[in-house]
Order: structure tokens, then sequence, then C-alpha cells
């Protein structure tokens, strides 16, 4: 797997992570949040991972707000993830770890399915027999091939932004390793993640991928929050016991790293809209840690649901 295959692939995965939407918020992406102890405001920016670029925009205020801050954290460093050192030491984990391959967590229809699905995609199944299925499922979404990055047909929120950071000279980190997210990949069976693989193939057979994903981007675009986080939740429960797992311990992680990080400068933060929503959200966490959390464009509050049928 190529360096930007790698890096493109990783980062479209974050896009799938579950949420729990309970609070009800306001139609805003960009929200100010400042400790009463702390002279100085940071900012919390919801993204969507991949987008279609015609979709691609910036909330109103967004680079403004950035340009008033020092640093800029994103998921993972994203300069990290574009360093080949980096990546030739994540190769190895990538697999999974007991050394099976897909077909020992699959009946074989199933995995004839797979293969069948890979194969046309020109990728032989001796290249990705063995990679964590959840690092797969991204490919069984046409609609979201990280190839399409580099003919411009997807944009990635993360790579804007750091190019927009680099611009502006601040300096840019991560909430976690990426050592980190790949080893949650170890406390999800692998045959849970192999059937979650072939459900992903199937719905994009038949084109529930394609019209779901039309829906995320237009709630995204609305700035809809709940309705965004609601859709997500709704649309597949399969990975609902792992959770904690995959959003709510990784949001917890967060707050004494963002506590810590803005009371010495200004700091944007940008990670994906699944992450604010929720009583288990960041919004929700930061409150009750007494941040003062504000969303940025009040005017945008009332913009309506997209009601166009899918």
């Amino acid at each position: 797997m190529t360096q930007s295959k790698f890096t493109y692939f990783f980062i479209a995965f974050i896009f799938f992570l579950r949420v729990n939407a309970q609070d009800t918020l306001t139609h805003n992406l960009l929200w100010e949040i400042k400790h009463p102890n702390q002279k100085q405001s940071s900012y919390l920016f919801g993204t969507i991972h991949l987008i279609p670029t015609e979709d691609f925009f910036y909330p109103k205020n967004t680079l403004e707000k950035m340009s008033l801050c020092e640093k800029v954290f994103f998921e993972v460093d994203v300069e990290k993830m574009n360093d080949m050192s980096t990546i030739l030491t994540l190769m190895d984990k990538i697999m999974m770890s007991d050394g099976s391959s897909l077909q020992d967590h699959l009946e074989e229809n199933k995995y004839q399915t797979i293969k069948n699905y890979f194969e046309k995609l020109g990728l032989p199944m001796m290249f990705v027999d063995r990679i964590k299925p959840m690092f797969l499922e991204i490919l069984a979404n046409p609609e979201m091939n990280p190839e399409d990055l580099k003919n411009n047909k997807l944009k990635s929120y993360e790579m804007e932004l750091a190019t927009e950071a680099k611009t502006r000279k601040l300096k840019i980190d991560g909430l976690e390793t990426i050592d980190y997210q790949i080893s949650i990949f170890d406390s999800i069976p692998y045959k849970k993640q192999a059937e979650q693989l072939y459900q992903s193939i199937q719905s994009s057979a038949s084109g529930d991928y394609a019209s779901e994903l039309k829906k995320l981007t237009n709630y995204y675009k609305a700035q809809n929050l709940n309705a965004l986080t609601q859709s997500i939740e709704d649309e597949d429960q399969s990975m609902a016991e792992h959770l904690d797992l995959l959003l709510n311990n990784r949001n917890s992680n967060w707050i004494p790293i963002i506590e810590k990080v803005t009371a010495a400068k200004p700091c944007f933060f940008a990670v994906g809209a699944g992450h604010l929503g929720g009583s288990k959200g960041l919004i929700s966490l930061l409150k009750k840690n007494g941040f003062i959390v504000t969303p940025v464009n009040l005017s945008l509050i009332h913009i309506s649901e997209p009601t166009r049928p899918y």
C-alpha cells in the first residue's frame, strides 16, 4: 500500500465513527470554548473527514478564528501521517495481530463476495486478506474512494485545514497518536469487523451507501449536528456495543488535553463532527468541566434541515 493510499485511507476511516446524540444543539460546526480561568478563547470545529469537492465549504468565520490561535489540533497529527518513516512503522500494525485472515472469520459465500469486490477494484486478496477488516471498510463505499482525493473529486477537511495552518505559520499537533487509533481495532473481534465489512459491501451494491452519504453530506452542509449524529447512529447498530472504544472514551481522553493546552495559549481544534454532540460528546463534556461553549455563527441557527428524499 502506498504512502498516500494509507494516509487518505486512515483519515477516511474516522468518518464512520458512530455517535450517541441526546443533546439539542444549534446548527453550528464552529464553537468558541473558554474556561472562566482563561483570558483567551479557543475554538472547536466539527469536520467531515471526506466530502465531495462541490460540497466543500468553510462556515463563516472559520479561518478568521483559526488565525486568532497559536496552535491547531487534529485527532492525530496530520503532518506525521504524511511522513514516510511514520507510515512504514505502522504497516505491520494494520495487519490482524493474531496472524489470521478474512477467510478465517467468514462463511465461504461471504468471503467470496468480498474477494470478488476487491478483485474488481484491482486489489488481489493476497494484498488485503490479512488487513484488519475495519481498515478495509472504507473501500466498500465507491462514493468515498480515497483515490478521489488525488483527482480532486473529494476533499479532506484535515488536509485543507492543515494547509491553512501552515500558511498562517501555526503549529500542528494531535489529540492522540496514530498508534492509539490503530490499537482500537484490536479491541474489537475480527469476526465482528469482518461481518461489518461484508455488510458494507452489500450496502454498496444495493446503493444504500450512496444515499446515506448524500444525506450525511446535506446534514453537514446545513451544520445540523443533531440530525447528523442521529442519522449516523440510526444507520448501523452493529458497532453499538463498541461505542465507548470508538468514540466516548476518546472524547473523555481529550478533555484534560484541551484543558491543559488552552490554559497556555489559544488553540483551534478540528475533529470529526460526530465527536461534538450527545451527552458524552465534546460540547457536553467541556460544559461539565466548566468551559463556556458558545456557537460562533448564531445567524445559522435556523437553517432548515434537508428534506429532499433519497
